[in-house]
């Protein structure tokens, strides 16, 4: 264990290091001959000083990744790209850059950073390397990037902000393409971008009509009722049908069979395709979890909220959990989703129904003494710790993480043991681990856990972090 630390350490302080020497190799050959007393030649067919990276860093010479790429046998567009990360991070981000040199930070990390940067003016870039600096270490990899993409919005400026997501609307698109022409088959390809509600629409809509088909007899896996049920919806008379006869307690049972056009589609007064039902019951039914502090509602500074909506149906949670330090409200976080500006949340609430749910109110939720956990109770768990409490786990709280008591539940033990105080989301491995691996655990305070690994590792995980903070070589050092 000791060594794979240190192999982890070393080789992010090498790849450190090949940073460094990339940003002064780019200070040491910034020399392009551009002045008036510069050849012609060498002023229209030479060297240039050209941008070394987003706004703040220096110019380099056009020429400089050249002998890099030589040098590693690697392409020089490849070679200019880390070039630019590299002065990027010294230049843009100061405080990154020191986290990189002492090895807390890989390099790869802090590449994709600035990458996601590379739109912000300087100070906008300063302003997310302090908020970002702090949190390296707590948290997991891409909850990390999740964090920078919503402080990357935020700081922004609004207009800005619109113009990239009409940028990427326009890259709206569904594509359908054949496998290779020497793999002759039957089957093609259908990739598509979408709206977000929309793309969230076809998922649940694709979901209840593969479930539907399973109940009909379908006996295939999960992923061929889904592709089944997309192709389905080519067909809108058939998945109408299939539809309605599932809320009228009438679903066929060969309703995993191919089925073609309607025979009598295109005679006169034929009725394939007719609504028998109530159109909001065909509707695809999902629940959204926003989250977004009070000020996004009311215009005051720190009070959170909770609010939920069918569907589609809209839950904002209370509490962002990837929260910025000071944050006034500009951007809420939506579950698959990901980052967005308050005000683009009509796009997903201004065409569908919505109803929402009372705030929940946490001090109300009483200890229970049975083993069985209230489902508010549970909600609540939920929104106070949304991920896998397991050190460096990224797993979401509500996909298949089970909600452990920390204390074990003692039948005829003492009251209230099923409590907001006692209960944690941990995944199935972590969960098995604790009860039969040696692991401990203690919860401190509500949402802070003490993890002892069997080598006698110990982990802090609260809301958001989770840190390595005591090892049985620190305490033998401490000893001796």
């Amino acid at each position: 264990m000791a060594e794979l630390a240190q192999v982890r350490t070393r080789q992010r302080w090498w790849q450190a290091r090949e940073v460094a020497l990339l940003a002064h190799y780019a200070d040491v050959t910034g020399h392009g001959e551009t002045g008036p007393d510069a050849p012609a030649a060498r002023v229209l067919h030479g060297d240039r000083m050209v941008p070394g990276g987003g706004d703040g860093t220096p110019e380099v010479s056009e020429f400089a990744a050249l002998e890099i790429a030589a040098l590693w046998n690697e392409g020089v567009e490849g070679v200019d790209g880390r070039i630019h990360q590299a002065l990027d991070l010294r230049h843009r981000f100061p405080a990154l850059w020191r986290r990189v040199m002492d090895a807390d930070l890989p390099v790869w990390v802090a590449a994709k950073i600035t990458m996601k940067a590379s739109r912000l003016d300087r100070e906008a870039a300063r302003r997310l390397d302090l908020q970002v600096a702090d949190v390296v270490g707590g948290l997991p990899v891409s909850r990390l990037l999740r964090l920078v993409d919503g402080i990357v919005l935020k700081l922004t400026p609004p207009d800005r902000a619109d113009t990239t997501r009409a940028d990427d609307r326009a890259r709206r698109g569904v594509w359908v393409r054949q496998r290779p022409a020497d793999l002759a088959t039957t089957v093609a390809y259908v990739s598509a971008v979408l709206d977000a509600v929309d793309a969230d629409a076809v998922e649940q809509q694709v979901r209840r009509i593969a479930h539907l088909l399973a109940q009909g007899g379908d006996g295939r896996g999960l992923d061929e009722r889904r592709a089944a049920a997309l192709g389905m919806l080519a067909f809108p008379a058939r998945a109408l049908q299939l539809l309605q006869a599932s809320i009228l307690d009438e679903l066929p049972t060969d309703a995993g069979e191919s089925w073609g056009p309607c025979p009598a589609a295109g005679q006169a007064g034929h009725l394939c395709g007719r609504v028998t039902v109530d159109p909001d019951r065909l509707l695809p039914t999902a629940e959204i979890v926003i989250h977004l502090s009070g000020a996004a509602i009311t215009g005051s500074t720190t009070t959170r909220s909770t609010a939920t909506t069918t569907w589609p149906t809209i839950t904002g949670a209370s509490g962002d959990h990837d929260a910025i330090p000071g944050d006034q409200a500009a951007v809420a976080r939506v579950e698959r989703v990901g980052p967005v500006l308050v005000d683009w949340l009509g796009d997903l609430l201004g065409h569908h129904r919505v109803s929402v749910r009372p705030v929940l109110d946490v001090a109300a939720i009483t200890p229970v003494d049975a083993y069985e956990i209230p489902e508010r109770m549970r909600e609540a768990i939920g929104y106070r710790q949304p991920y896998d409490c397991f050190p460096g786990s990224t797993r979401h709280a509500r996909r298949g993480c089970d909600l452990d008591h920390t204390q074990p539940y003692r039948p005829g033990g003492p009251p209230g043991q099923t409590s907001l105080d006692n209960l944690s989301p941990l995944s199935r491995r972590a969960h098995r681990a604790k009860t039969h691996g040696g692991w401990q655990l203690r919860q401190p305070l509500p949402g802070v856990l003490i993890w002892r690994s069997p080598l006698g590792y110990t982990y802090l995980v609260a809301v958001g972090h989770g840190i390595l903070i005591g090892s049985p070589h620190q305490r033998a050092h401490i000893a001796a």
